[in-house]
């Protein structure tokens, strides 16, 4: 690569990495929300995968190069995140930890893996220079893993796509534009994974040049989502509204009897209390109502106007409204749980959003008197006598 060249490129990378960091740290900003921090996750992971190419190439911290390794662990971020973010846009579901931190655990386990690796290194002084002069890494077989997982990841992200938006792209031209983020996004990855294989082929001899190409279709997929994201500013605001409008067309709620399914839902709140279970999800509710998720979403929303977590947090707050009035001894914290909630943040704004007040000011608005024993009577100065 000439110098002309070489400075474009460092300019393009470069502009790429710092651009997807400040995205990423935007999305912080807007709040700490699951959906931002997801998206937070996917930006700074394609940041250091693109600073630390740049980094790489141009010839720095090669004495360190043991730590470029330490992006497999971003890699292996990036597939869970685009897959629960895609999920997140499709069902308006909030996630459950217990259900989230699965699709984490090869990026957890390897970070562990890492961390003793490089502890032990050190311990023993050996060098932290993991390259040769084939840029060939004693992780190899990891990158290719991490590769291999993040394709699998964004495949699948990209059938259900197409398979939603089957037959209607022409009413949602922005949906394009996310397929054709998501197919660069694939061929740079396609890419990455020839490289990481490079040892399974003797004659390899162009490492430099695919790897040049593999950070150029990645920032191109960095510049394009931001380019869309102007273009349509709308598009990321929408999105989640098209995907539960596009997935209602496809359902078969048309043979399920609204009355008959509204029965069995309003026995699984009040005779069954389902909403009592901190962990009840959209999935979950609708197993028990022996319909896909999505059926039951159009329900609420067509139906009763309210969203899966609007619904169950009613009758949540419904039972703590009963409990604060007659169950005088217990704490605020105890009967937020008692009542479903498993954080007394979410339940003191959730109450306060529907009834107006804090749970606290309720309680105290609602105590009975004070019943003084036998014999006494309260004097006009407030005290007994």
């Amino acid at each position: 690569m000439n110098q002309f060249l070489g400075y474009i490129f460092n300019q393009f990378v470069g502009f790429g990495g710092v651009l997807s960091l400040i995205f990423g740290l935007i999305q912080i900003l807007k709040g700490r929300s699951t959906k931002n921090l997801i998206v937070f996750m996917i930006f700074i992971s394609m940041s250091f995968f693109l600073i630390k190419g740049l980094v790489l190439l141009n010839g720095l911290g090669l004495s360190y190069s043991h730590f470029f390794s330490s992006e497999i662990f971003f890699i292996l971020l990036i597939g869970p995140s685009l897959f629960i973010y895609f999920n997140l846009l499709l069902l308006d579901e909030k996630v459950n930890l217990t259900r989230l931190l699965p699709h984490y655990v090869p990026a957890v386990l390897f970070l562990f893996y890492f961390g003793f690796d490089t502890l032990f290194l050190i311990s023993e002084g050996k060098p932290l220079t993991d390259l040769n002069e084939k840029f060939e890494s004693r992780y190899d077989f990891a990158y290719g893993l991490s590769t291999v997982i993040t394709i699998v990841y964004m495949s699948v992200i990209l059938i259900k796509f197409l398979q939603l938006f089957k037959g209607s792209f022409s009413d949602y031209p922005w949906s394009k534009h996310i397929i054709g983020i998501l197919s660069i996004g694939i061929s740079g990855v396609l890419i990455n994974l020839w490289i990481d294989f490079r040892f399974l082929f003797p004659e390899f001899s162009f490492f430099l040049q695919l790897y040049v190409l593999d950070l150029c279709m990645l920032t191109l997929t960095v510049l394009y989502a931001f380019v869309i994201s102007q273009i349509y500013p709308i598009t990321f605001n929408i999105i989640s509204e098209t995907f539960r409008k596009m997935s209602y067309q496809k359902t078969t709620l048309q043979n399920i009897d609204p009355n008959d399914l509204g029965e069995r839902l309003e026995n699984l709140m009040k005779r069954d209390k389902i909403y009592l279970e901190t962990g009840i999800t959209l999935n979950l509710l609708a197993q028990k109502l022996e319909i896909k998720s999505h059926q039951l979403s159009e329900f609420l929303n067509k139906n009763l106007n309210k969203s899966f977590f609007t619904y169950i947090n009613h009758f949540r707050i419904e039972e703590a409204k009963t409990r604060l009035i007659h169950e005088t001894e217990s704490s605020v914290i105890k009967i937020a749980y008692d009542s479903g909630f498993n954080s007394l943040s979410v339940f003191n704004t959730t109450f306060k959003k529907e009834v107006g007040i804090t749970p606290s000011q309720f309680k105290k608005k609602h105590s009975k008197k004070t019943i003084l024993p036998f014999g006494f009577k309260a004097s006009r100065n407030g005290k007994s006598r």
